[in-house]
């Protein structure tokens, strides 16, 4: 009998090692980012607001491509999952990924499934043109309504769900999608100089009215749009993403849009999220990956003045991670970041 226990005792240590083992071994596998593209398979040209899914139909994360085409997972931990894009006027793709530490940047190509005549007359022109459609059917909304914030008045989509918007300065915008019944939609553009940029704007069912507070902060930002002075930027998540950094204060100092400003971040800095004030927040208190456009201003070059108003009083500044710098009119002090929605 004590031969049988402790036989009993050494198979019971021996299982609950083996899982220590494998638990140890789990862990030390570090968690990676997983970056992509989209693009059509016929042109080769990027897909911008193409949903991407990763992880089980159940547990899947998603995201939106950027205007690039581009798209990033920060976080995952390694494993085989499923990856699944979809877009509108293109046949969805389902494929199977290896989630591995220094894994290449995924591909995907989507075959259209109908010829636009809005991208071949578009493609050269210095605009934002595309489609807004459904985000669960993909079906064109034909009663929305396209605008650049703080640019062009509001414009329907034509009766096919498209729409094009001339830009006359290239640089970085917002552009902003709505239709009754469900959640309006926002995405960060670069437009290059006599360049055509081809987005899709995926809206999904509204569960709730649209609160009040989104409408009053992208009149905020429209109005700030108007107003900025040269020392500020808009910086978009393809900016963000070229950098190479998921860490904002580092990516945001290495993004064009940023350097063109002649701008610096200092020892400490305000920060908004979604329009609204958060006293305490780090600006690296999200990674590069959640971000969809982000707001640089000095004291001087935010040309309303609404973010000092709306800022609490007596609250400081939060440090940004960075040294004591000299003081100066090309130190920022208020940081607007807009989260991927």
């Amino acid at each position: 009998m004590r031969i049988r226990s402790a036989s009993r005792g050494f198979v019971i240590l021996t299982a609950l090692l083996a899982a220590f083992i494998a638990a140890a071994s789990a862990a030390a596998q570090s968690p990676v980012t997983v970056r992509g593209r989209v693009q059509d398979s016929v042109t080769g040209r990027p897909l911008a607001g193409a949903i991407v899914g990763l992880g089980l139909t159940t547990s899947a994360r998603t995201t939106r491509t950027d205007d690039a085409g581009e798209f990033a997972f920060s976080k995952v931990s390694p494993g085989t999952y499923s990856l699944t894009v979809k877009r509108l006027g293109f046949e969805a793709r389902a494929r199977s990924v290896d989630v591995h530490d220094g894994m290449d940047s995924i591909v995907i190509a989507l075959l259209r499934v109908a010829t636009l005549d809005t991208v071949r007359i578009r493609a050269t022109n210095q605009g934002i043109y595309g489609a807004v459609g459904t985000a669960d059917s993909l079906r064109p909304l034909r009663s929305a309504m396209v605008q650049v914030i703080g640019g062009s008045k509001k414009i329907a989509v034509d009766s096919t769900g498209h729409f094009y918007l001339p830009i006359k300065t290239p640089g970085t915008y917002m552009v902003r999608a709505m239709s009754a019944g469900y959640e309006a939609q926002t995405m960060s553009v670069t437009v290059h100089r006599d360049e055509g940029v081809e987005i899709a704007l995926l809206l999904d069912s509204a569960t709730t009215p649209e609160s009040n507070r989104w409408e009053s902060a992208y009149a905020d930002m429209a109005d700030r749009m108007i107003a900025r002075r040269n020392s500020s930027a808009i910086v978009s998540a393809s900016e963000l993403r070229e950098t190479g950094y998921t860490g904002i204060v580092d990516a945001l100092r290495r993004s064009p849009s940023f350097n063109k400003a002649v701008i610096r971040i200092g020892s400490t800095a305000c920060v908004f999220v979604d329009g609204q004030p958060k006293p305490g927040f780090s600006i690296d208190a999200f990674d590069a990956t959640q971000i969809e456009a982000i707001e640089a201003y000095t004291a001087s070059s935010e040309g309303t003045g609404n973010l000092a108003r709306r800022w609490p009083r007596g609250f400081p500044c939060a440090p940004t991670g960075e040294g004591a710098t000299a003081g100066g009119n090309d130190v920022i002090r208020w940081i607007v970041i807009w989260l991927k929605r």
